[in-house]
């Protein structure tokens, strides 16, 4: 990588969230370049020094795409006036950097800092417009030092950033603190990334934070393998070898975060279950949802089904309309001109290839009433020897998820699909 050297001329373009900046710099030998990437405490008239390579942009042609940057002291008087009088300081333009400057000189920055009272000897600087002077400085300055603390961290820019917008001048505060809570305040920081936050920050490996997010953590994996909920001793099972932590403290934990309601317990088939609060107020809400839909005609009319018989919805005994409805749910079209008993055939293949009807429909998805949900109503079963039920059974799954589990009568099957 290379680094240039120069001054900040102009801010073309800043992303406030994640910091990202495209600006013009001029460098030492007086030539202008344009420099993009995470130079977010890049200010105009400031001295800086970026690190990274020369790239060429098919519409703005030759660009410094930036690594890294870090903040150079005015190289001269000019420089000065400039950063002062970049609009950088709230109170200060180019005639009052110029008073300013003309007083203190290169020791300009170090008044600023840490003399600030001395502004009031500035002709037209009074006590009042000195101290709001001094305050603009600090609190610039102290953006810029939280800043590159965080980055000390391992933090990136665009993270720190995001920090920095959430916390303000506690940010190192909190992070130092719990540097867990980053995953439930901070989009974009899972648990990996805090853990690894965690470790530079000193915290051990069987803290109480680093638990309690881990077992969160193992339920939100278990979320994307397609279970609402994972049995308690499964779950300490997972966390424990994912933690390496001891079985006694993960247990403690898990009590810890039940009792105050960041997980849920729930007794399901003489199986004690732990939920996500957002995945069990989402099956639930599924539910409802579909016990009510399953009531109306509306429900039969949308498939194409005789409303009278919930079991054509099984392609064993669908024809017509209604088989041609339950061929497009599992995106298996039916060729032109092809009787109802091929192409029933042709669906029945289709399913008996997966683990069984109700899993094989994990992509199935029907907008009802603004609810991404799955649904079916035989027995869920591919196999054309065994004959239906006779009673409705509703998937339920998480909104822009996919099947979880099975309910009937009050019974429960879950189900082992994933994405």
């Amino acid at each position: 990588m290379e680094s240039i050297q120069g001054t900040v001329k102009s801010i073309i373009y800043r992303n406030s969230e994640n910091g990202y900046t495209v600006l013009e710099l001029t460098d030492e030998s007086g030539d202008e370049i344009t420099a993009v990437g995470p130079l977010a405490l890049s200010t105009v008239g400031e001295r800086v020094e970026i690190t990274g390579e020369w790239t060429e942009h098919k519409a703005y042609g030759r660009q410094f795409k930036a690594r890294e940057s870090k903040t150079l002291s005015p190289a001269n008087l000019g420089a000065l006036i400039n950063y002062l009088g970049s609009g950088l300081i709230r109170g200060v333009g180019e005639a009052t950097a110029r008073d300013i400057v003309g007083m203190f000189g290169m020791d300009t920055l170090n008044v600023l800092e840490n003399e600030p009272e001395r502004l009031r000897s500035v002709p037209g600087i009074g006590k009042l417009r000195a101290e709001k002077i001094a305050a603009s400085f600090a609190m610039q300055k102290g953006m810029r030092d939280i800043m590159l603390s965080l980055q000390e961290f391992g933090i990136t820019v665009a993270q720190a950033m995001k920090l920095y917008n959430t916390y303000g001048a506690l940010c190192l505060a909190k992070l130092k603190e719990n540097p867990y809570r980053l995953i439930d305040d901070i989009e974009g920081i899972g648990f990996i990334t805090a853990d690894k936050l965690a470790i530079k920050a000193g915290f051990e490996a069987d803290s109480p934070f680093r638990i309690k997010a881990g077992l969160k953590y193992t339920l939100q994996w278990a979320r994307q393998e397609g279970h609402t909920f994972l049995p308690r001793e499964k779950l300490l099972s997972v966390a424990e070898q994912l933690l390496r932590v001891d079985a006694l403290p993960a247990e403690d934990m898990l009590d810890e975060l039940i009792m105050s309601g960041e997980v849920l317990y729930k007794l399901i088939d003489n199986t004690d279950a732990v939920f996500l609060p957002g995945m069990y107020s989402a099956e639930s809400e599924c539910a409802r949802r579909l016990m009510s839909i399953a009531k109306r005609e509306g429900l039969q009319l949308m498939l194409g089904v005789n409303a009278q018989s919930a079991n054509m919805l099984n392609p064993k005994y669908a024809v017509g309309n209604a088989l041609d409805s339950i061929g497009a749910i599992f995106g298996i079209i039916r060729p032109l001109g092809m009787s109802d008993a091929e192409y029933r055939k042709m669906i029945l293949n289709g399913q008996s290839r997966g683990r069984g009807f109700a899993e094989s429909i994990e992509r199935a998805v029907l907008e009802v009433e603004g609810v991404n949900s799955v649904i079916v109503l035989n027995n869920g079963l591919a196999d054309p020897s065994v004959e239906p039920a006779g009673e409705p059974y509703s998937i339920l799954v998480e909104p822009h998820s996919v099947a979880i589990s099975v309910r009937s009568n009050g019974s429960e099957t879950t189900l082992n699909s994933v994405a």
